[in-house]
């Protein structure tokens, strides 16, 4: 018998899982982890804390609440409230909408949205915390049965899911300052500490967000501001916020435990208006009319525990809808420059019969079930094979993919339906 065996602490009951959003995010920040029935289970996406930062007007709000609605819509008793702290939020219906459902008014059951016009980061924490401790009161309600193993083979437990998405945390303030804003003048010496007690508050409140996420089953998804790093001293080296980040930019007003916080963290770098040669929308909706609607994102995996940081993925933005997830993986077929995508003004793919131009694409995605996981199935197996380490994948040609599966029409049938 070794030492371990008397020091040894019993393993907890609830351990936390990842949560699926649906969306290329799950593959960039994942990895297949043993199930039920000798399955593999994609194992990625939402972990207990998650930081989206970027520079202005590179979509990271619209991202973040695309991921908190969607993965509402993959996990129906899970339950989420959006913090606004930069009251820019017009209201519930435009979280609907960037859920790319607008008419599901269920989902308007299972969120709150609050902004800094409601109360500030001293109540948001008690909000938590009360949250808390009500799960900890409806515990033999609220655990569940996943269908991932742990070490011994036997299936984990875990809470229901509770989301918490700050948007932004940069803009976090306190209620103090607040009221001392409506007294004070501009300039006043008075508000002086403020700029330290923000910096304090926001690092005792990331101290605190781990245990909390743990214990209790809640999922973080915080958004920050990037900015220039400015150096004072021009023969100063460079020093990077975090390695995968360039050294020209700096993250602003987070606290200095942000980046300890964050197992995931991903940074919105440079976005693209999706135009054809005409300026017109490259893949026009029967929703929109605009020219301007669509924007694909380049993101950068700045930090990942349980994948690799430093790598890139693209999301197609709708400004209405927010993420296009099969758009993402259309454009990823299409740039892999293989044969599963034949055709110039009409398209086919090489797994379904549907023929289609960039016109009509998005009205057959909404349409047709079975198009929707070609796409899904034929994009994700590209970015696997170009992005993981999995042997027998990396050395699996694309068109070898598609003929294994066109070979055998029950495992086809089943994949597509």
């Amino acid at each position: 018998m070794g030492i371990l065996s008397s020091i040894r602490k019993n393993e907890r009951e609830l351990q936390p899982v990842t949560l699926n959003t649906g969306t290329i995010f799950d593959l960039a920040t994942g990895s297949f982890a043993p199930g039920h029935n000798n399955s593999n289970i994609l194992n990625g996406g939402l972990v207990l804390s998650n930081g989206i930062v970027g520079r202005a007007q590179t979509y990271k709000s619209s991202i973040a609440i695309s991921y908190m609605m969607r993965t509402l819509m993959n996990y129906p008793e899970a339950e989420a409230i959006c913090y606004d702290s930069e009251i820019s939020i017009p209201g519930k219906q435009r979280l609907i909408d960037l859920s790319g459902n607008a008419e599901n008014t269920k989902l308007l059951e299972r969120f709150e949205l609050y902004s800094k016009a409601d109360f500030g980061v001293e109540d948001l924490f008690e909000m938590i915390r009360n949250v808390t401790q009500e799960k900890l009161k409806q515990r033999k309600d609220l655990i569940r049965t996943t269908p991932f193993l742990d070490v011994h083979g036997k299936n984990i437990k875990a809470w229901v899911p509770t989301i918490f998405a700050i948007d932004s945390w940069s803009g976090l303030s306190s209620s103090k300052e607040a009221a001392a804003y409506e007294k004070l003048s501009l300039g006043d010496s008075k508000t002086n500490p403020f700029a330290m007690y923000d910096g304090k508050l926001k690092t005792d409140f990331s101290r605190m967000i781990p245990m909390l996420a743990a214990h209790h089953g809640i999922y973080f998804i915080l958004t920050a501001h990037v900015d220039d790093n400015i150096k004072m001293d021009t023969w100063s080296p460079n020093v990077r916020d975090v390695p995968t980040m360039k050294s020209s930019d700096k993250l602003k007003r987070v606290g200095s435990q942000f980046k300890f916080l964050t197992p995931n963290m991903i940074q919105t770098q440079k976005t693209e208006l999706l135009q054809d040669s005409n300026k017109k929308c490259q893949f026009p909706s029967t929703h929109s009319s605009s020219d301007l609607e669509l924007q694909k994102i380049t993101s950068v995996v700045c930090r990942c525990k349980n994948n690799i940081s430093g790598s890139q993925f693209n999301h197609v933005s709708s400004q209405f809808y927010g993420i296009q997830q099969w758009l993402d993986y259309y454009l990823i077929i299409k740039e892999c420059k293989a044969d599963l995508l034949s055709g110039t003004i009409k398209q086919k793919l090489a797994i379904t019969d549907h023929e289609f131009t960039r016109q009509d694409l998005r009205l057959l995605i909404e349409t047709d079930y079975s198009f929707k996981r070609a796409l899904e199935i034929l994009g994700q197996f590209i970015y696997v094979r170009n992005n993981w380490n999995i042997p027998r994948i990396a050395s699996m040609g694309y068109m070898e993919f598609a003929k294994k599966l066109n070979a055998s029409k029950e495992l086809k049938d089943e994949a597509l339906n």
